[in-house]
């Protein structure tokens, strides 16, 4: 039989529940023909948990509108169906609705008192559907806002003082300091790994600001007769400790967002000295290692959208926006590429270079040069050379050339005396660059005595 005319506000409510539901689930099949979840699906089951209903009165119903306001369901669909817009009805009349019942009569009865209550609550309903667009609309342009303020950092070409030669001038060098691996919030007691040293945030502190004050020394001091068109500050990863296993959630000094905080402070203070001294300062940040997630286990799929380490990024970018001596390159792929003069290097934590283990007599140094040339042949088999690859992770400094493996600022841990690890005091790289001769000095900045 006939469906009978559906109230306008019925009608509208309908729309809107189905509109609301396509833009919330965008992922969603508009109809699934496996009886599966879709948009029609989830839209069904908000009606019936609002008003009780069975799903094939609702079925029905959207049938209905369909044929009957076929313009405002296509919005809806699309997820742009406004609250309120449906006007007069169609001229075009209901098709029946094959398996209609007969109690059909009695359900219109019974929901009339529900769309009477609609009707004396409007104003506010319609206020409060409204509000939910807004605010989905808010979180969507939040969203969209992010990945512009993430890809604000993101340059095609890179600053032309770290490709440029200087002609005649070959005392010309530009520095590469290579941070990672602060883990701050770790919290390391000396009495359980036999050594000197212990860590904590104080200590990360101290190490950190000995580590700008060491690298303008070393740079301007010990290489009096070089000059330095800029410095290239890299970011490896690691830099908080993030409480990714149990042991360390349970003895962690700070939260994660206390120690994006902590980083945040120490490394705007430590940029902003680092473009005092040298005048210019390219941060590459490589966007960020396996400490640095907010998942239990690492990700392979948005990985650094899952890393607290994009969060003191996006502080760092911010803090630096309106500073012209500071650009910061960051990336949504493990790795960042970038030139120094002829140089190609590429920059990662070191977690994802498909190489593990390295705890036998020859240490971390074999398992480091594997990943490396890995990384290298997949690069080019992408169709790009790279000279080196730069890279954090193993709290272990090697140099083999083609590969620089940083060291880390908590030194000698719990972890390390467990497996048996040679110690290595707390410490990090500073690699020299010619433009005639590529990487001509890499030095270690100790960081304790």
């Amino acid at each position: 039989m006939a469906q009978p005319k559906l109230p306008l506000d019925l009608v509208d409510l309908i729309l809107s529940t189905l509109s609301e539901v396509r833009r919330r689930r965008p992922d969603l099949p508009l109809k699934s023909p496996g009886g599966g979840p879709s948009v029609r699906h989830v839209a069904i089951t908000l009606l019936q948990g609002r008003f009780g209903r069975p799903p094939n009165t609702w079925s029905s119903r959207l049938g209905s509108i369909r044929g009957a306001y076929l313009a405002a369901w296509t919005r809806a669909e699309a997820g742009q169906y406004a609250p309120g817009e449906v006007g007069e009805r169609s001229a075009e009349p209901v098709p029946d609705i094959p398996g209609a019942e007969a109690g059909e009569a009695a359900f219109e009865r019974t929901l009339a008192d529900d769309v009477k209550l609609h009707r004396a609550q409007a104003t506010s309903e319609a206020a409060r559907v409204r509000l939910k667009e807004a605010l989905g609309e808010i979180s969507r342009l939040e969203a969209e806002l992010g990945d512009y303020r993430w890809a604000r950092g993101a340059r095609l070409a890179p600053p032309e003082w770290t490709v440029k030669r200087q002609v005649g001038d070959k005392h010309a060098h530009i520095p590469v300091l290579m941070t990672s691996d602060f883990q701050i919030g770790e919290v390391i007691r000396p009495q359980e790994t036999d050594h000197t040293h212990g860590y904590s945030v104080e200590i990360f502190r101290r190490r950190y600001r000995a580590l700008i004050a060491q690298t303008i020394r070393l740079c301007l001091d010990h290489q009096p007769s070089w000059t330095y068109p800029g410095i290239i500050y890299e970011r490896l990863g690691d830099t908080i400790s993030g409480g990714i296993h149990d042991e360390l959630a349970e003895t962690d000094e700070v939260t994660p967002i206390e120690a994006v905080q902590i980083a945040a402070e120490e490394e705007t203070a430590g940029i902003r000295a680092l473009a005092e001294a040298f005048g210019r300062v390219l941060v590459q940040d490589c966007g960020g290692g396996n400490h640095d997630r907010d998942t239990h286990k690492p990700r392979s799929k948005a990985a650094t959208a899952h890393s607290y380490d994009r969060l003191v990024s996006y502080i760092l970018q911010r803090e630096f926006k309106d500073d012209p001596r500071v650009e910061i390159f960051t990336t949504e792929s493990p790795d960042i590429v970038f030139r120094v003069y002829d140089r190609t290097i590429l920059a990662t934590h070191g977690d994802k270079i498909g190489s593990r283990g390295g705890q036998g007599f020859i240490g971390p140094s074999a398992t480091i040069a594997r990943g490396a040339q890995k990384v290298i042949m997949e690069q080019q088999a992408l169709g790009r050379r790279i000279d080196e690859v730069h890279l954090g992770h193993f709290h272990t400094f090697t140099d083999q050339d083609f590969v620089i493996s940083n060291g880390c600022l908590p030194g000698y841990s719990e972890y390390a005396k467990l497996n048996r690890l040679r110690p290595q005091p707390p410490l990090q790289v500073l690699a020299f660059y010619s433009p005639t001769w590529g990487r001509v000095c890499t030095k270690r900045v100790f960081l304790e005595a």
